[in-house]
């Protein structure tokens, strides 16, 4: 989370808690769930507020990874419009000569524009209920900026899974174009299963970028690499990488930061997945592992957003003693353009 979020996070925490002064603590920040306003109306607005002003946003959609798009008014959809790079035929025509010889572009020589491909999403409303119990203040104060911190890290992490399970659905992909198997980059049937040893290897990342450049009609610019920290690790101690070698060209291709952490390989920016979920069904049924994801930033995920469903609500049930707190958020995620994507699959050491 950003200063900018912490900062707004305290600062609709303060502001609740001004507003319920009368029922809060001694501690200035604190208040208990036994001791919420009658109807809880002040944290509603308040929650609901911050959950639409304070967006978290997900490392993937920082990269550019994920296109993020909000509804349109009086409807329940976004439309992300995908336009491929088309390959324009050029006619020659004599300057000095008529413009309207059988040379000319007005001559019967046109050429149909390529249509551009639309994704559409349908946001869906993603709901979740804690139970604050009345005497957990007995043992630890509620503090209104830490649960609203943690509201917005679940969603955030909420985002970042549903983004993954999209990505690395392989039903959204072509197995014969888009799958392959690490250490060798070999193409890897949709009933085949990974096997021990198919790490990933710079090469890998070499060859998936190649293949994307040189496929089709040739306009797709792979720019990044989503790895999980196994498959980061896994590159970083590469003999490719040795310090001291100069055998191998992938060394001159590589930047790493000042923590020794790669960064840039062969044009590509590396990004982490620290939660990318561990694989052990389907292609990874015989061993675990997880897909590294190559493509071209801008043509791989969007997300749909509808803003005006997401809130916060509290209701207080004194037959339990204690207060209910439900969010809701809407958002869903697609692929756009899976041509633009290669999904590697790769073991865990």
């Amino acid at each position: 989370m950003d200063d900018k979020s912490k900062e707004m996070i305290s600062k609709f925490a303060m502001e609740t808690c001004e507003e319920i002064k009368q029922n809060v603590s001694k501690f200035a920040n604190e208040v208990d769930a036994n001791s919420l306003d009658g109807s809880s109306n002040t944290i509603h607005r308040n929650f609901t507020k911050l959950i639409r002003l304070v967006k978290p946003v997900t490392v993937l959609e920082e990269k550019g990874i994920v296109r993020v798009q909000s509804v349109e008014p009086n409807t329940d959809y976004v439309i992300f419009t995908v336009q491929v790079q088309q390959a324009f035929t050029w006619t020659e025509f004599d300057a000095r000569g008529s413009e309207l010889s059988s040379l000319a572009a007005g001559s019967g020589s046109f050429q149909a524009y390529t249509a551009p491909a639309y994704a559409q999403l349908i946001p869906t409303t993603k709901t979740s209920t804690l139970f604050l119990h009345d005497n957990i203040s007995l043992v630890n104060p509620i503090r209104m900026a830490e649960i609203m911190a943690q509201v917005t890290e679940e969603i955030q992490s909420a985002k970042t899974l549903a983004a993954f399970t999209t990505l690395v659905t392989t039903g959204n992909y072509t197995a014969s174009v888009s799958i392959f198997q690490g250490s060798g980059y070999t193409a890897l049937a949709a009933a085949s299963y990974v096997v021990t040893g198919s790490i990933l290897i710079p090469s890998d990342l070499v060859k998936a970028k190649n293949d994307l450049k040189t496929s089709g009609n040739r306009k797709i610019k792979p720019d990044v690499a989503l790895l999980a920290t196994e498959q980061l690790s896994d590159l970083e101690t590469s003999s490719d990488f040795s310090p001291g070698q100069s055998s191998n060209a992938n060394f001159k291709k590589a930047v790493f930061d000042e923590n020794g952490t790669l960064t840039r390989f062969n044009g590509l920016d590396i990004v982490e997945a620290q939660d990318m979920p561990t694989l052990s069904t389907g292609q990874f049924a015989s061993v675990d592992g997880h897909y590294a994801i190559v493509g071209q930033k801008g043509l791989i995920l969007g997300m749909g957003e509808h803003p005006a469903k997401n809130k916060v609500e509290t209701f207080r049930d004194p037959k339990n003693h204690g207060t209910e707190l439900t969010m809701d958020v809407s958002y869903i995620h697609g692929l756009l353009y899976n041509q633009a994507v290669r999904i590697i699959a790769c073991a865990d050491d």
